[in-house]
């Protein structure tokens, strides 16, 4: 500090009450202060707040590795000298310093930014270095804090305040500190003594000015005032704050000053806007799946309901909360204490199959499998979820695809019997390989053309009618009478379509080889008589072709027709070899006309 000789009395008076004031303030200045002079920055003067720190208790007068020791580094020492030999401050944002607290107590760290400005006199001569340190710990250990909780929690990044001003109660900024002016890349000379709605931070919209005069006026009539803003930053960029102005109140109720401060909340707005959408989205799949999903607490009591359990019971959602599930449903069948076992076993409980019927389904058996799994925080079991599935139709279509499997094989079993009997006649009763392949082949070709008709139509049968017509097809058109159908019509099973395709192929190959349809002029007549929905008697009459004889040998038409039309339909079959052609009669037994 540098002084001033006395003029007079009155003066000197003045000065030194003057310096008293001033020491007074310095001295509960919430900082270090203190000055230093000479080469070896002899101690001239130190506040009150250097009592706290240890070391010698008389510091005045003494260099500053000795007054000092904890902030005479090396580095320290360093900034003072270039303070006194270049007029510059020099400032350590934080600065680290060993302190211990006693002799016999371990040393500390303690943060501190420390302002080193230069002291010079009236002349502007640089007569000492006056130093100035905020201890920043707690400030530090915040920060530090913050960045692993931003880590653990992905929360801001800056949860201190990022801006401190004074406002005189018209709003005019007498003070801004160094974080805001650096944010929006400004300097005090910027802003200092204008408007705080025209400074740069709030010009770039008249609606935010407008808000701000407001509040201003607010706090200058003694109300604090906090609000989320929109602010302009460095960049032309934008930032959303926590924006508060606070007045400081006299003893005579006047408000002196305000102080307006804020903490930026962009990214803690942006992460309540993801937590927002994640929880959205949460619902969304809690109501949306179709899966019954729902929530009991350790009392067994409802507290979460999907749309999709609801309606296997038929009971709202809203219904359920709060109740016991035997309150809900009085009558249906439950696990008869899922908490307790998950409790005592650490291990859900799944495949849980009951069968009960249900107020959406009443008068039904349904068949439910229920699966309870622990709901755990921080290792510690809160509530027991689970999942229910009516698994009614899937079993019965599992009963239904067993029988059709049983079935599927049953007559895989038929045809390849039938295909081994075919096999076996051809190869008997052919001349030759050749004929042997031929005959094979069309006879095989008869089986497949059933086995396609069965397959379209599920295997549930076909009408004889279609049957006669797919075989008859190549030695007849939709304009040809060379074969007529009359009579009836009757729906024959599976195992009756494979039989009745075979023998009607023999019976329209002979007649196109050697019979009614091998000459012009000759036709086929086939007459169908049912009885009670079922075959009575077929008949097939030739008429118009060559003279015919009765075969010396049994062919396998004739084999067809007695043996496996006999078998599958407990027929009679008579063969007649009359002059104009071949007349075959199929007399159905009586007791198997029910088609199966």
């Amino acid at each position: 500090m540098t002084t001033r000789p006395a003029q007079d009395a009155d003066h000197c008076l003045s000065d030194h009450e003057t310096r008293a004031r001033l020491a007074g303030i310095l001295d509960t200045a919430p900082a270090l202060i203190s000055l230093h002079e000479g080469k070896d920055h002899r101690v001239t003067y130190c506040n009150a707040l250097h009592d706290h720190l240890p070391g010698p208790a008389d510091r005045l007068g003494k260099p500053l590795v000795e007054a000092m020791p904890e902030f005479a580094t090396p580095e320290i020492l360093a900034q003072f000298d270039r303070v006194r030999a270049t007029g510059e401050a020099a400032e350590a944002t934080e600065l680290p310093v060993e302190i211990a607290p006693a002799p016999d107590r371990p040393a500390v760290i303690r943060h501190f930014r420390q302002v080193l400005q230069p002291d010079r006199d009236e002349q502007g001569r640089i007569t000492g270095v006056m130093r100035f340190a905020f201890e920043i710990t707690d400030e530090v250990a915040a920060r530090q804090s913050a960045d692993r909780a931003r880590n653990r929690l992905q929360t801001l990044q800056d949860s201190l305040a990022a801006f401190v001003g004074m406002l005189t109660p018209d709003g005019t900024l007498t003070e801004a500190n160094e974080t805001a002016l650096s944010a929006a890349g400004l300097k005090p000379e910027d802003v200092i003594g204008r408007k705080f709605w025209d400074a740069y931070w709030w010009s770039w919209s008249e609606d935010s000015q407008t808000r701000l005069k407001a509040a201003v006026a607010e706090a200058a009539r003694g109300e604090t005032v906090r609000y989320d803003a929109e602010v302009r930053v460095a960049g032309g960029a934008h930032i959303v704050i926590d924006f508060q102005l606070v007045p400081v109140i006299e003893a005579d109720g006047s408000v002196s000053c305000i102080i307006p401060s804020a903490i930026d909340i962009t990214q803690r707005l942006a992460a309540e806007e993801q937590l927002r959408e994640a929880l959205a989205q949460h619902q969304a799949f809690f109501d949306n799946t179709p899966v019954g999903l729902a929530m009991l607490d350790l009392e067994r009591r409802w507290i979460r309901v999907n749309p999709a359990f609801a309606a296997l019971f038929g009971i709202p959602a809203c219904d359920h909360i709060g109740k016991r599930p035997q309150e809900v449903v009085p009558d249906g069948v439950f696990h008869p204490d899922p908490v307790a076992e998950i409790r005592r076993t650490g291990q859900p409980i799944l495949g849980y199959e009951v069968r009960t019927p249900t107020p959406a389904f009443p008068g039904q058996e349904r068949i439910l499998v229920h699966n309870f799994f622990p709901i755990e925080v921080d290792g510690e079991m809160r509530a027991v979820g689970k999942s229910v599935q009516d698994v009614t139709e899937q079993r019965a279509a599992e009963d239904r695809q067993a029988l059709l499997i049983a079935e599927l094989q049953h007559r895989v079993k038929n045809t390849l019997a039938t295909v081994q009997s075919v096999a076996r006649f051809t190869a008997r009763h052919s001349e030759d390989k050749a004929a042997l392949v031929a005959s094979l082949q069309d006879r095989l070709a008869a089986i497949a053309r059933s086995h396609d008709a069965l397959t379209r139509d599920n295997w549930s049968g076909q009408w004889l009618t279609t049957l006669i017509r797919n075989e008859i097809m190549p030695y007849d058109n939709e304009t040809s009478d060379r074969v007529t159908i009359t009579g009836d019509d009757v729906r024959l099973n599976p195992a009756q379509v494979m039989s009745f395709g075979l023998a009607l192929h023999e019976l329209a190959t002979n007649a196109a080889k050697y019979g009614a349809l091998s000459v012009d002029g000759g036709r086929v007549e086939i007459s169908i008589r049912a009885a009670r929905g079922a075959l009575s008697r077929l008949v097939w009459k030739e008429i118009g072709g060559p003279s015919v004889e009765a075969p010396t040998r049994t062919g396998f038409g004739s084999f067809l027709l007695d043996k496996v039309l006999g078998a599958e339909l407990g027929a009679t079959v008579t063969t007649e070899f009359e002059s104009d052609g071949l007349r075959v009669v199929v007399n159905a037994a009586s007791d198997r006309q029910a088609p199966t």
